[in-house]
């Protein structure tokens, strides 16, 4: 019977109906058997599925080889992948010192293997065919890239990764440890053009607006590799303006273009409940759905590309404003005799509960900065990019320079790496 599994961390189907055993699933097998006409089905693409032969399974697989035959999709898709998996997993045994270039091997002849299931699942939908969830999660496994696998990056990585996704890692020294994501089936890449050229989906969890743009646009970028039809999702935090450049330029050389900022901690992002602001067109983002999902709760269709980046702005200006208000109130507060206790408990029974207390009330009560692992440095990045956002289309920010000019004044006087949950005591004494 035809089984999923975990060759060399890269998801395959074995075909035992190569051995001559019964068939539990379709078997997807290019071309045709001597005594077979031009408009038959191959006689190894036959399902012996009770309810799928006949229904909506075996409609879409006639589809797959219609399209073959019409040269509409490529022929000569091996149908024994379990087998040579397995014969290139020998070879990586017996050659030693060659292990990389190996896994590489793995992964390229599973991408491509890939690119003809969702070549014929968009080819199928655009021709009015129905599917269940057997033939999605089938055909539709996408290869996918990642650039930024920080702190949040990590946990977004380590849930695609065990959703059965095939996942390229850009290397890069700014990471987090990949070794735990490799050992689960990723693969490391040294360039972002290469990461572009074996993804479906690339996504980046950058810093921000330069770091977006030198990744996508720079030399050996993204934007070198990228395939026509194949998905930028950017969950970066990026001043508006930016975004739009970075998706006209995707657009361009036939790739699209989402904007998916996030919201939450690391925490979340390890859990999979992240909250993601969502940028782009509506049709896109359906499509991209089943992986969103995979590490996040809460998604948001904001409105059309960089829609989800100003929404980011907006709501990291009113926490991140919140959680300045507080501190300096905290601070304020042990400067004329109210205990921290006593402080928490007033606010949290009145105007002052919420969100924001409740990530700074482990600091302000233990000095356990851990409620709000969201460093000074982003804080103050984020806020001057509201700033700018609000500045190119003529808003209001009095209130935001303020916050603004407070987080600055913080960073001269912190370590790299200081939490913003630390701004009470970074807002304490000062010298007279």
């Amino acid at each position: 019977m035809l089984a999923e599994q975990q060759d060399g961390g890269h998801c395959s189907i074995h075909d035992d109906a190569m051995a001559g055993k019964a068939v539990g699933t379709p078997v997807l097998q290019a071309g045709a058997s001597q005594g077979e006409g031009p408009d038959e089905l191959p006689t190894s693409a036959r399902l012996a599925v009770p309810g799928l032969q006949q229904g909506r399974g075996g409609r879409f697989v006639e589809e797959v080889f219609r399209l073959q035959r019409t040269q509409q999709l490529p022929t000569g898709t091996p149908g024994n992948i379990g087998g040579v998996l397995r014969s290139l997993q020998r070879l990586e045994a017996a050659r030693s010192g060659r292990r990389e270039r190996v896994s590489r091997r793995l992964a390229n002849h599973a991408h491509a293997k890939r690119s003809v299931r969702v070549a014929a699942w968009r080819a199928s939908v655009a021709a009015g065919a129905e599917h269940g969830p057997f033939e999605e999660r089938l055909f539709m496994k996408q290869a996918i890239g990642m650039a930024g696998i920080g702190l949040m990056g990590h946990g977004i990585a380590g849930n695609i990764v065990r959703h059965g996704y095939p996942l390229s890692l850009l290397e890069h020294a700014g990471n987090q440890p990949l070794d735990d994501l490799k050992a689960a089936g990723a693969v490391g890449v040294c360039s972002a053009s290469e990461l572009a050229a074996r993804s479906d989906v690339v996504i980046l969890v950058l810093t921000g607006s330069p770091q977006v743009e030198a990744v996508l646009a720079g030399p050996g970028g993204v934007l070198e590799g990228l395939r026509p039809g194949s998905v930028v999702i950017d969950c970066s935090t990026s001043i508006p303006s930016s975004t739009l450049r970075m998706a006209q330029a995707v657009q361009a050389i036939g790739g699209r273009f989402l904007d998916a900022p996030m919201t939450r901690t690391p925490k979340e992002a390890a859990e999979g409940r992240l909250n993601l602001l969502v940028g782009g067109e509506a049709a896109l983002l359906d499509e991209c759905l089943p992986l969103l999902r995979c590490f996040a709760e809460n998604i948001t269709h904001a409105g059309p590309v960089a829609a989800g980046h100003g929404m980011k702005l907006l709501h990291n200006y009113v926490s991140l404003g919140t959680v300045a208000l507080i501190s300096e109130a905290a601070a304020c507060a042990r400067r004329n005799g109210v205990s921290a206790e006593v402080f928490v408990e007033v606010l949290a029974k009145g105007g002052g509960g919420g969100t924001a207390l409740e990530r700074l009330k482990p600091y302000l009560l233990t000095g356990d900065p851990g409620g709000l692992k969201f460093s000074v440095a982003n804080a103050s990045k984020d806020l001057g990019y509201y700033h700018a956002m609000a500045s190119d289309a003529g808003a209001a920010s009095g209130i935001a320079a303020a916050v603004l000019a407070t987080l600055q004044g913080a960073l001269q006087h912190c370590e790299p790496g200081t939490f913003v949950s630390e701004l009470p005591s970074l807002l304490g004494p000062r010298a007279a």
